[in-house]
């Protein structure tokens, strides 16, 4: 549900990977989606 609304926004340049990394946190992102969008493999901080 979020995810095409995230990725439009990381390629913007609004969010960057740590904010995607939030998104997997809230499960609003799999890791997954974490992957498409930034084109690296999740890691939890």
């Amino acid at each position: 549900m979020y995810f095409n609304a995230i990725k439009t926004y990381y390629q913007m340049g609004l969010y960057d990977n740590s904010d995607v990394g939030d998104f997997v946190e809230y499960e609003w992102l799999t890791e997954d989606q974490y992957q498409d969008i930034t084109g690296e493999e999740y890691a939890i901080s």
